[in-house]
């Protein structure tokens, strides 16, 4: 194993993996039994609370102190630790691509990293990492009150963006994120007014919905060329589909038919449909997804007018509330006629050989799925059938 610099240098001193110093310890994760010292951290690592007291300094020459840094980034080989002196904070200025930073941070995914090593300088506050990030911090949340005022306080913290490379605020609102955090609007504080959605401005409805949509699918059947039927076209409407996993309040139903019609629709398409769209095409055969009717409701509504022209037009109708309940009802049933015969199996078993020649497991499972009441009649119903029966002279005879 290649050590880290840290382990260079202690080894360099005359220590071992038996005697160092009390400011380090031997990192875990060994991979030889011969030598602690072989792990994937490279031997020794600094202990949490020393190198927290320790201070650093930027390429630029801010000084910070190692609570503020950040270890344990790999990039292309090169280990960015406090052991390497390779440490990383995120840069004050927000600087990307800066000239004085590591060449391996420059990329668009570390761009406003900035590497720092140990220094023996004194630490002051003052013109610090640290104070220059809190007043960083402080200018941002004036600036997001500044933000909430021009919007007169139609923001909301779910919905709100810092964007640091712009040194701006933004706010997109999202309904889709209301619906899955179960998000019910944020107290104004107020006695008497509640909770309301700031967005909108108002108390959120209180009736409950879903937001529901259609699926029309149109494709040749082609498993039956050869036949009379060679080239026929199936038309299936699959209606009233939940889309949401529970039910929201009736505004966030609406704003999301409202704003993320095309969003449900290409989720629909990706997570229920892309293998069989992909297939089609690249087999070159006819079929579409078309995600229709788009709505919010209560409950799902059924419209028999349309769905009677449908049929009439050779059109296939199906609701997944139908489609929901009797796929229910099948697995019931599969797991009630499963029940039935473990039923059997073990009323069968007590007959012929009795309850004690359970297993422990088996009579705790004959208990719960018959009852005591019927393991005694049972077994009652056993000893009749091994009672000796008791024959007369006449018999023999």
């Amino acid at each position: 194993m290649e050590y880290n610099r840290l382990t260079v240098k202690l080894l360099s001193e005359g220590y071992t993996a038996e005697k160092y110093p009390d400011y380090v310890k031997i990192a875990s994760g060994h991979v030889s039994s011969d030598n602690s010292l072989d792990n994937i951290y490279g031997g020794f690592e600094y202990k949490h609370w020393w190198i927290c007291e320790r201070t650093f300094k930027t390429p630029c020459g801010l000084l910070c102190r190692g609570e503020s840094c950040m270890t344990g980034l790999y990039i292309s080989g090169v280990s960015f630790t406090f052991e390497d002196d390779l440490a990383t904070i995120v840069c004050p200025y927000g600087r990307k691509n800066c000239t004085n930073t590591h060449p391996l941070l420059r990329s668009e995914n570390f761009s406003i990293r900035c590497n720092v090593h140990m220094t023996e300088d004194s630490y002051e506050y003052e013109g610090s990492v640290e104070e220059l990030l809190e007043k960083e911090d402080e200018r941002i949340r004036m600036e997001k009150i500044d933000f909430e005022q021009k919007h007169h306080g139609r923001t909301c913290q779910h919905h709100m963006r810092y964007d640091r490379e712009k040194k701006k605020w933004t706010m997109n609102y999202d309904p889709l994120r209301c619906a899955r955090s179960g998000c019910h609007g944020v107290s104004t504080g107020n006695i008497g007014e509640g909770v309301i959605c700031p967005v909108l401005g108002r108390k959120l409805d209180p009736k409950r919905g879903n937001v529901y949509y259609d699926v029309k699918t149109r494709g040749r059947r082609y498993d039956l060329d050869g036949t009379l039927f060679e080239g026929q076209i199936d038309t299936v409407i699959q209606k009233g589909i939940r889309f949401l996993e529970h039910p929201v309040s009736m505004d966030i139903c609406r704003s999301i038919v409202k704003l993320c019609g095309e969003e449900i629709k290409q989720s629909v398409i990706l997570n229920k449909y892309h293998s069989m769209l992909f297939f089609a095409e690249y087999h070159g055969r006819e079929f579409s997804v078309e995600i229709m009717n788009i709505r919010a409701e209560q409950k799902v509504s059924r419209d028999l007018m349309q769905d009677l022209q449908d049929i009439k037009d050779g059109i296939h109708i199906s609701y997944d509330a139908d489609l929901q309940a009797a796929d229910t009802k099948r697995k019931t049933e599969k797991r009630e006629t499963a029940r039935r015969r473990k039923v059997a199996r073990i009323e069968k078993r007590i007959v012929e050989a009795g309850y004690d020649s359970l297993s422990k497991s088996e009579q705790i499972r004959a208990e719960k799925l018959i009852g005591s009441d019927r393991i005694d009649e049972l077994e009652s119903e056993r000893k009749e059938q091994i009672k000796p029966v008791q024959m007369s002279l006449f018999d023999l005879m």
